[in-house]
């Protein structure tokens, strides 16, 4: 009996040291899987915010091309109306 209390004893304590082992591991394991989505999630973010930096630098070259076809357009209007009123001006011999 006492034999036995013994073995039951020593199976008790590897099956503890095997669990802490396992209990152990598994940390590890949870620690490394932690660390990769951080990783992978700190990648994620450094991918949106190029693609961020590079959309506002297409706004922003996209609306610099929009205030030069402003202008440009201001500067045809300005000089269709001069050349109508000439035309008027030729035509009628008054000024328009």
């Amino acid at each position: 009996m006492f034999d036995e209390n013994e073995n039951l004893k020593k199976d008790l304590d590897k099956l503890r040291s095997e669990m802490n082992e396992l209990q152990k591991t598994a940390n590890e394991e949870k620690a490394k899987a932690l660390a990769k989505a951080e990783s992978e999630r700190q990648r994620l973010l450094r991918d949106l915010q190029k693609e961020i930096k590079q959309l506002y630098h297409d706004l922003n070259e996209r609306t610099q091309q929009l205030d030069e076809a402003h202008v440009k357009l201001q500067v045809i209007l300005i000089c269709f109306s001069w050349c109508l009123m000439n035309v008027c001006r030729m035509r009628t011999g008054i000024r328009c």
